[in-house]
């Protein structure tokens, strides 16, 4: 019993250091496959004692070899694909702003005898257009050059759309007068500063009197919806007002006053500011009214005597003068156009030249029939400009065709009144006096 015990022990420590054993070779060999490895047999222990026969041979358990297990490899972790970086959008470029016109000089003042004469020069950049302004004396009136022309009708003014504006003639109503000149584009308009004319007189009297009076509106008779134009004139006068007087002489008020268009409603009124207004689509409520012009400075005013204005039977016509309608006139109030008129009858052609420089002039050519009251009604009118050079004709240009207008004999002139209704040129009531 004893000795099965021994043997026993002996077996198993015999085991352990195979097992031992085993793992030392399995730890050496990693390298080798693990089928090599699960092939290799275990050795056979047999313990044989001298007093015992010997025994069959014990089968031993299965020898456990422990493999060490893999490192698992980590995961890949995918690299993302590259994002492309946007290209930024380019700005548009700012389309620069359109640029009104700019003022390199503005007119310097002047100072000039009555009757003299002087000029008014600036300059620009990037203009088209140029027009002369001029200011009254207490800046409560601002009007174009060819406005001008009616307040200050004994006055030269030339070349009022250049850089460059003439004045000659100069009388002492333009006294204290400032001019400016608008320059403009299609993107608005510049003023330069403005000038002051300065007019030393040489009439007695101007410098501390009130206006004069030279001419008197007359009364005239019309028919309802009619129309009738007032002339007067003076000497030393600064600003002109129509007024309008009520028949029984309570209500007074000036041709702009708001009320006049409910006292004589439909009434237009043309020129107020000037010596000579039209009253045109006189109703019938104007009967017994009259009108008389103010004129002023700076020392006081002056009226005219006043004219009525009756509505009644039409005016019996106009004779036909005894020279007959034909002839040669020039303008009233600068003399510088002249009108050629031709033809006998009822039948007349008229021709207008009108130079507005030393190079240039326009002229104007219309045909048509006189009526009883000595007025022709046109719509055949040709515009065209001439201009000259060194060796004579440079250019014609041909403004418009069909233009529309009306010439008015007048007895009390010997001459023509002329209109032109064309946006181009904007004639009114021109006069032209027999040579």
């Amino acid at each position: 019993m004893k000795k099965n015990v021994f043997t026993l022990i002996l077996i198993i420590l015999l085991l352990a250091s195979v097992i031992i054993a085993a793992g030392c070779g399995a730890r050496k060999e990693s390298s080798k496959p693990q089928q090599e490895q699960q092939q290799q047999q275990q050795p056979q222990i047999e313990i044989v004692t001298s007093s015992e026969q010997p025994q069959a041979t014990e089968e031993l358990p299965p020898v456990i070899i422990i493999q060490p297990s893999e490192t698992p490899q980590p995961t890949p972790v995918p690299t993302p694909p590259p994002v492309a970086t946007p290209t930024p959008t380019p700005k548009p470029t700012a389309t620069p702003k359109p640029q009104t016109p700019i003022v390199t000089k503005s007119p310097t003042s002047e100072t000039v005898n009555e009757g003299g004469a002087c000029s008014f020069v600036a300059g620009y950049e990037n203009a088209i257009w140029a027009v002369w302004h001029f200011v009254s004396p207490d800046g409560s009136i601002d009007i174009t050059y060819d406005k001008a022309i009616k307040v200050f009708p004994y006055a030269t003014i030339k070349d009022g759309m250049y850089s460059t504006m003439y004045l000659s003639n100069i009388t002492y109503n333009m006294n204290g007068w400032k001019v400016y000149c608008r320059y403009s584009n299609n993107s608005g308009y510049t003023d330069t500063a403005t000038a002051l004319l300065t007019v030393i007189p040489t009439t007695p009297g101007t410098t501390s009197s009130t206006p004069q009076i030279k001419r008197n509106p007359e009364s005239q008779t019309v028919q309802a919806g009619g129309t009738l134009t007032f002339g007067a004139d003076y000497v030393n006068a600064t600003f002109v007002v129509w007024h309008f007087v009520s028949p029984d002489s309570k209500t007074d008020v000036a041709y702009n006053d708001a009320s006049l268009a409910t006292l004589l409603p439909g009434m237009t009124i043309t020129d107020g500011m000037y010596s000579k207004m039209t009253l045109s689509n006189i109703p019938a409520a104007a009967n017994g009214w009259k009108v008389y012009c103010r004129y002023s400075n700076n020392y006081g005013y002056t009226d005219t005597a006043q004219a009525t204005i009756t509505i009644g039977a039409a005016p019996a016509p106009t004779p036909a003068p005894t020279t007959g309608y034909a002839g040669n006139f020039h303008d009233k109030i600068a003399g510088r156009a002249y009108m050629d008129v031709t033809g006998s009858g009822d039948t007349y052609s008229v021709s207008v030249t009108w130079p507005d420089s030393a190079s240039k002039r326009y002229i104007w050519s219309f045909s048509g029939k006189m009526d009883a009251n000595g007025v022709m009604t046109y719509s055949n009118a040709i515009e065209i400009t001439m201009v000259y050079n060194g060796t004579g004709l440079e250019k014609t240009t041909v403004i418009y065709n069909n233009g529309t207008g009306k010439l008015e004999y007048s007895a009390a002139d010997n001459g023509y009144y002329w209109t032109s209704y064309n946006a181009e040129d904007t004639i009114n009531r021109a006069l032209f006096i027999r040579n």
